[in-house]
């Protein structure tokens, strides 16, 4: 199921249960609601606040039901996976989010670009090839690109992290037709 009607089913739901939720959301889920990709994607990760129990417990029996109903969804679709990024972006990111779905009992905003350009490229750097793909429909420029990289690059203390960062930089750049 697109994961926009799963956001508008899980809004009817909460707001059924008289329940609500307000959070800054990042990863595929983030731009799926932004319009960016199109892709599908098993989860909703929300960097902040910390989720409430109910809010959990909600989510899980809206899982069930789905589920019952033969759509299959992850285990934990709506978490607090990405919350150790807290630590590492700017202490200003609040002030750059921006408002991605408003309904009768969600309300999601995601990361400035700057900001949801930095965790798509650590992720990238990171973990795994589909963030590459999420970075091409982004499609950085080279000036953000720059800006980010020493961001990237701060990310871990192995003494080949700055290189390996640099190097897939240069490889997405390239694969956005331009060089770093």
């Amino acid at each position: 199921m697109d994961p926009k009607q799963i956001i508008q089913l899980f809004d009817d739901f909460l707001a059924d249960k008289k329940a609500s939720f307000s959070g800054v959301i990042i990863g595929g889920s983030a731009l799926v609601l932004m319009g960016t990709t199109h892709r599908n994607t098993e989860d909703v990760d929300v960097l902040s606040p910390p989720i409430p129990l109910e809010i959990l417990n909600y989510a899980e029996e809206f899982r069930n039901q789905l589920t019952y109903k033969g759509i299959k969804m992850v285990d934990q679709w709506f978490n607090n996976g990405p919350d150790s990024l807290l630590n590492a972006l700017p202490k200003d990111w609040k002030k750059n989010t921006t408002s991605i779905f408003k309904g009768r009992a969600l309300t999601l905003s995601t990361l400035g670009r700057i900001d949801l350009l930095r965790s798509k490229l650590w992720a990238l750097c990171d973990r795994r090839e589909q963030d590459r793909e999420d970075l091409l429909s982004m499609r950085p420029s080279s000036e953000e690109l720059n800006k980010c990289l020493p961001w990237v690059q701060d990310q871990d203390t192995n003494p080949e992290w700055p290189d390996y960062v640099e190097t897939r930089f240069k490889a997405l750049a390239k694969d956005l037709g331009y060089e770093l």
